[in-house]
């Protein structure tokens, strides 16, 4: 009785361990069709998933180990079907039936600001490309201006992204950072970082 016990206890310590690495994602796309296969893949290479699901009803479920905080698409393997999320323990909420959505871990909460502020100086610059202000027939003191309120903005961007990767260059996520600030902040300031990616994160995209 004594072994039956110690084992039941074992198995439910086993249970209660895994279940707390666990990364849940409870996933809603109403405009898939049924037997619709998804697919958890690396940033770098949508065409190696580690782990699917089929769409049935518009929804899908996966679970996945989230011992370490890794950011993932979740992708068809043809187009990418939403945002970047965080795979880490937790139940993450994902909607990709309008404009996609994510919510339920802090990862995904830090994830999802980072990504619109940089989407918003992306933005901004775009306004301030050559004949992009012309076209809005404003007169060229209105047009310094802005592109003087833009470089002020980018400036801050700047700070803001440097600031998350160093904090969190040991973790995926800051790697996630660097790779999506490349183009969005200058160069000078992020070649030193790339040298501190721990050589476990050093996939194909680090490499070009």
């Amino acid at each position: 009785m004594k072994r039956v016990f110690l084992l039941l206890l074992l198995s439910l310590v086993f249970a209660c361990s895994k279940n707390g690495n666990t990364c849940v994602i409870n996933g809603r796309y109403a405009p898939a069709h049924d037997g619709t296969v998804l697919y958890v893949t690396p940033i770098d290479d949508i065409l190696s998933p580690v782990d699917s699901a089929v769409i049935k009803g518009g929804k899908f479920t996966f679970e996945l180990d989230g011992t370490a905080p890794t950011v993932r698409f979740i992708s068809t393997q043809q187009v990418l079907d939403g945002n970047f999320l965080c795979v880490e323990p937790g139940v993450l909420n994902v909607d990709f039936s309008g404009e996609p959505f994510v919510s339920g871990t802090p990862g995904n909460e830090h994830i999802d600001r980072f990504m619109a502020e940089r989407n918003k100086i992306v933005n901004l610059r775009r306004m301030v490309e050559p004949g992009a202000l012309e076209a809005l027939s404003l007169d060229e003191g209105m047009c310094d201006s802005i592109k003087e309120l833009v470089v002020i903005a980018g400036d801050i961007f700047d700070s803001y992204a440097i600031k998350e990767i160093r904090e969190n260059i040991d973790a995926h996520l800051g790697y996630f950072y660097l790779l999506q600030s490349v183009g969005v902040v200058s160069s000078a300031r992020l070649l030193p970082l790339f040298d501190k990616v721990p050589a476990e994160y050093r996939d194909e995209l680090y490499n070009v």
